[in-house]
């Protein structure tokens, strides 16, 4: 998933792949933010 799309976009993916599972869609929603906020931390950091 790195270097491939925004934040936003990764959020989407990760909400459509919720969707597919309720299980999976309050993992998805307790992960998504610290996930996006990790990424664009790495990518302010030039490793993406």
């Amino acid at each position: 998933m790195l270097g491939f799309g925004s934040s936003a976009e990764r959020l989407e993916w990760i909400g459509i792949e919720a969707n597919r599972n309720d299980g999976a869609r309050s993992v998805a929603e307790g992960f998504a933010a610290p996930l996006a906020q990790l990424f664009d931390r790495i990518a302010r950091l030039g490793f993406v």
